[in-house]
Order: structure tokens, then C-alpha cells, then sequence
């Protein structure tokens, strides 16, 4: 299932980016860099919710980053967290240019992969109800009614990211 909404919510991402209206990214205070002249790659959206997190959007994938603990990655097409010490992913516009990511090998990698998972996917259902609320049901409706490997319906991506935040929470109390 996470793959799945995953690859649907970047659509959703890209959706929003082109919305006639304006930019809805940016409305939400990302920030835009595009790749250097010459430099083939896709544009980074970057959003500070706080001083120690930082979140990066591009078109093939997710990256979470928080001070003290690293970052996390996620590509497109693939719901399986790679880690990195570095909480910045720098100057990326392709997954080549991405800090040296991994996948948890020990106990506490594991550990420091499942809560920055689960702070990413609690991050994703707060923004969808964002966009509900600010743009109205619609929006998310027309956008998910144009991608034809539909995940969930659009009424349910903020609860379907929470449900799988839970899944993940659980995991580690279990």
C-alpha cells in the first residue's frame, strides 16, 4: 500500500505544482530550486516546518531530514526508507546526487528509520488536510481522477498516510 500511495502522492505533488491558480507548493511556503543551467534534473521543493527539519520534494521521491537524526529518503515507486547521517540532502536533482543513502542494517537504525518514517508520513496526512481545507475536496478529487493507478480515493489519502504512520508506530512498541 505505501508504495502505491506514495507514487499517487507525488503525482498529487506534481499536480499541485501546475495548478492553474498558482503554485500550490509554494502557497504552502515551500521554497523552489531549480537545477543549474546546463544541469539536467528535476526541481527541489524545500520546506522548513522548523528549524531542525527539513523536507525536499522532487518528482522521484521524498526526502526527510532532521537534525540529530539523519535523513531519510524515499524514492518513487518504492516504499523502502534509505538512511543517511545527513540531514540535508545538499544541492540534489537527481537520486545520483543525494548524500550516500542505505538501508537500515542495525537495531537502531532500524529504530531511527521508523520514527523519521513515521514523522514524514504524519507530515504528508497534515498537508493533505491542508489542502482540503484551503483548496476544498475537489481539488485532490480532480487530481487523483486524472492518475489512472489510484491508491485510495482522494477523500482518504490524509487518513490513509495516518494509518500507515500507526502501522509503522506499532511496529516499534511491539
Amino acid at each position: 500500500m505505501g508504495r502505491a500511495l506514495l507514487d499517487q502522492q507525488l503525482w498529487c505533488w506534481g499536480r499541485d505544482i501546475v495548478r492553474p491558480q498558482g503554485n500550490v507548493l509554494l502557497r504552502y511556503g515551500f521554497s523552489r530550486s531549480r537545477p543549474p543551467e546546463g544541469r539536467f534534473g528535476s526541481s527541489a521543493y524545500t520546506l522548513r516546518p522548523d528549524p531542525r527539519i527539513r523536507i525536499t520534494l522532487w518528482g522521484f521521491g521524498v526526502f526527510y531530514g532532521s537534525a540529530g537524526s539523519g535523513g531519510l529518503f524515499l524514492k518513487r515507486r518504492s516504499f523502502s526508507p534509505l538512511l543517511t547521517p545527513q540531514p540535508d540532502p545538499g544541492g540534489a536533482w537527481s537520486q545520483a546526487d543525494l548524500p550516500p543513502v542505505h538501508s537500515p542494517a542495525s537495531r537502531e537504525e532500524c529504530r531511527t528509520a521508523r520514527r523519521l518514517l513515521c514523522d514524514v508520513l504524519g507530515w504528508i496526512a497534515e498537508y493533505e488536510r491542508w489542502v482540503r481545507t484551503e483548496l476544498g475536496p475537489d481539488h485532490r478529487r480532480l487530481c487523483v481522477a486524472e492518475w489512472p493507478k489510484a491508491a485510495l480515493p482522494a477523500d482518504e489519502m490524509a487518513e490513509g498516510w495516518l494509518k500507515l504512520a500507526r502501522f509503522f508506530e506499532e511496529e516499534e512498541s511491539a
